[in-house]
């Protein structure tokens, strides 16, 4: 029923400042009333509470005009409602304010309304060019001459300006003052940034952090590109956050942690999605860190339990990794894989995108940039919006909302592991109690592995592809390699071996000896396969190995006048595997081949190495050159299908497997009960382990004599999973 019609109106709508609706009853022919009668009944309403800063207002061409308080004697309800929209509104009148900012002697005088919340006024001050209203100032709440409670900016919504103003006689005054930390204070506390995040890249209860300082950097960069994720199940699942984070992979590999996202250059997954996104990058916080109490005191208790088992349980505690340094904006992924355009004659180009955010169906344009005068319109079934307002129906609506930094996201991460905020010295008593693990493995196939006259007894090198997160030099890392070498074609007497050249502070490489009783010109396709073993630096609790405790001797040996060296490596695994480490190559080492076996006897269960030395040019056991040995040992007290020792004469495999695809294993021989200095070399093959002589010479005291073996002999194998980064 309209207005006009019997002057009844049973509800009537009140909207107080455009903000939410109340609904009051009307008694029959009260809208002939005068509005001073009016306002007496909206004085009595709890919802409304009119006062004498509230005025009735009639909306004009979308603004509202007030109606001052002696004219509302002359005017009915009536004629001050809108017809068509049955809506009586009310604006509170804006009350001059005397703004302070931090110790100002002289104030901004600003009209402003009492009943607005602390964010829109915000809002306001930030387009008055006297107050300069920027995110540092705050809200704060004078209590005596000397003391200002700040407001939190997460507070600003709820509180009116009315209940900060003080009253200085007639004069009302609001204060402000400036906190470099307003920011990321809000930032840190509304992304949870003093809490670690779990392998699924949850956040955890408990926070592992307390933040210090922070260094802010503006930024204010756009841009546009392209990504590619593993599939659409990762588009659609809540657990995107990686997705909004661009992060390097390899920064959460070396922390043992999949993202399940694939290298936006190299993913072959033919289930893969092409992206586009629109990222905004506002400002850079890097912080200085501090572990709380709790977490300092659950890694005490952990290292005094002797249980490297217990760390993982303050991880699940307190996470794996935190935020070094985050960059805050904005970032929409527009799935690329659905998509249709329509082309018309047009000097604007717009492309509308039906998408899902988070599942709520919506409509986003982008405008594109083409040298065509053709309007290129774009439709995608699919978008994700990470920061700014949701709802936004628009790219540029969305950007502009990116100028309120509560609306800002985490779009880039850096992250660390929890346990680098401790003190060195829990690093280092952590590190001894959890030992080393492997941080890269993987195989190798060289096609073209040729011998030829030219290069007879030379070792051919071979470039490692060190992943760039190792920084392989590290001595916190200590990093070590060791290789496994085989044959595919399996020359029946042909076999190879292995050892490094490791210039000081320089690259690696592999050095690999073809060994033949007679030269033979030959190509074959060799098989490597290598493994950096290395400290825990970045507390990876989640690596396979980390339960086996591994450990490495580096033992160092100058130039000797013995072709054979003993070494007690003072354990009693029997799990141990040997890698002969070279600085340089020179001619007094350049055609030798260094080999070794590993054995115990008597009472002493001491594990020890005999070490020896082979030239190939001179087809003779020679003095030992100057070089460093490196021991893996694995220890008896873990059970694992990984590693173990086995007897000559049973095979690795009991089917015969295609020879290019068996997996190589890392072996060593082992003799138990008598010392027996025999100079032998492994082969591996796909069905077999044998121990190959290089030859007896007419020397009565060498060590070649020694050409039968007695005694137990086995064979040690180390058969890890490969990483795969």
């Amino acid at each position: 029923m309209s207005v006009g019609d019997v002057g009844i109106i049973e509800d009537l709508t009140v909207v107080i400042d455009d903000k939410t609706p109340v609904s009051i009853e009307l008694e029959p022919n009260e809208t002939n009333e005068k509005l001073t009668k009016i306002c007496e009944k909206l004085k009595n309403n709890s919802l409304i509470q009119m006062d004498d800063s509230l005025l009735f207002a009639k909306k004009v061409n979308n603004m509202l005009a007030l109606i001052a308080i002696e004219d509302e004697e002359r005017r009915t309800l009536r004629n001050t409602l809108n017809a068509i929209e049955k809506i009586l509104y009310l604006k509170y009148l804006d009350e001059k304010v005397n703004v302070y900012t931090n110790n100002s002697q002289e104030p901004a005088s600003i009209r402003l309304n009492l009943k607005n919340s602390l964010s829109e006024i915000r809002q306001i001050l930030k387009k008055n060019t006297l107050v300069k209203m920027d995110d540092t100032l705050m809200f704060v709440n004078k209590s005596n001459e000397n003391t200002f409670a700040k407001i939190a900016i997460e507070d600003e919504d709820k509180i009116e300006l009315k209940y900060i103003i003080k009253n200085l006689g007639e004069k009302k005054t609001l204060y402000l003052r400036k906190d470099l930390g307003t920011k990321w204070r809000y930032l840190s506390n509304k992304h949870k940034l003093r809490y670690g995040f779990n392998d699924r890249f949850r956040v955890v209860d408990e926070p592992a952090l307390e933040i210090k300082d922070c260094i802010i950097k503006e930024i204010g960069r756009s841009h546009k590109g392209e990504t590619k994720i593993d599939s659409k199940d990762s588009f659609d699942s809540e657990e995107c956050w990686h997705l909004a984070t661009d992060v390097e992979l390899q920064s959460f590999a070396k922390l043992g942690i999949s993202t399940g996202n694939s290298n936006t250059k190299s993913s072959t997954n033919e289930a893969s999605l092409t992206l586009k996104f629109i990222e905004h990058e506002k400002v850079s916080l890097t912080f200085t860190i501090e572990p709380t109490t709790k977490f300092i005191e659950a890694v005490e208790e952990a290292i005094k339990s002797k249980n490297s088992m217990k760390l993982k349980e303050v991880t699940d505690r307190f996470g794996q990794f935190i935020p070094k340094e985050v960059i805050f904006g904005g970032k929409v992924y527009l799935n690329e894989s659905i998509i249709t355009k329509k082309m018309s004659k047009k000097n604007t180009n717009k492309g509308d995108l039906k998408v899902g955010v988070l599942g709520n169906q919506a409509t986003f344009q982008v405008s594109h940039s083409e040298s065509v005068s053709n309007e290129n319109s774009s439709e995608y079934s699919d978008f994700r919006l990470f920061g700014g307002d949701q709802h936004s129906s628009n790219e540029s609506e969305w950007a502009k909302s990116l100028e309120d930094f509560k609306k800002w996201s985490c779009i880039k991460f850096n992250p660390i592991s929890i346990f680098e905020s401790l003190s060195n010295k829990l690093q280092k008593e952590i590190l001894a109690l959890t030992g080393k693990i492997i941080h890269h493995s993987t195989t190798n196939i060289i096609p073209t592995f040729g011998l030829d006259k030219y290069n007879i007894n030379k070792p051919k090198d071979f470039e490692l592809r060190i992943p760039e997160y190792i920084l392989i030099n590290d001595e916190k890392a200590d990093y070590s390699i060791f290789t496994a070498v085989g044959d595919t074609d399996e020359m029946r007497k042909d076999f190879f071996n292995c050892q490094i050249l490791w210039p000081k502070n320089g690259k690696p490489k592999l050095l690999i000896h073809c060994i033949q009783k007679e030269f033979k010109k030959r190509k074959c396709n060799l098989k490597i396969r290598w493994m950096i073993i290395g400290n825990n630096i970045n507390f990876n609790f989640n690596s396979p190995d980390f339960n086996y405790q591994l450990k490495v001797n580096k033992d160092e040996f100058n130039e000797s006048d013995s072709q054979n060296k003993l070494l007690d490596l003072k354990c009693s695994s029997s799990l141990c595997f040997g890698m002969p480490v070279l600085e340089e190559l020179n001619d007094s080492n350049n055609f030798l081949t260094i080999g070794h076996h590993f054995f115990s006897y008597g009472n002493n269960k001491n594990i020890k190495s005999y070490i020896f030395s082979y030239s190939l040019k001179k087809k003779h056991y020679v003095n030992l050159p100057r070089f460093n040995f490196h021991t893996l040992i694995i220890p008896n007290h873990y059970n694992s299908n990984d590693y173990g020792m086995s007897d000559f004469k049973s095979g690795l495999f009991s089917f015969k497997p295609d020879p290019s695809k068996y997996p190589l294993k890392y072996l060593s021989s082992y003799y138990i009960g008598q010392y027996i200095p025999y100079p032998g070399l492994l082969k591996q093959k796909h069905n077999e382990v044998k121990i190959k002589h290089m030859g007896v010479c007419n020397q009565r005291d060498c060590i070649c004599k020694t050409k039968e073996i007695s005694g137990n002999c086995r064979y040690a194998y180390f058969d890890p999973p490969d990483t795969k980064i």
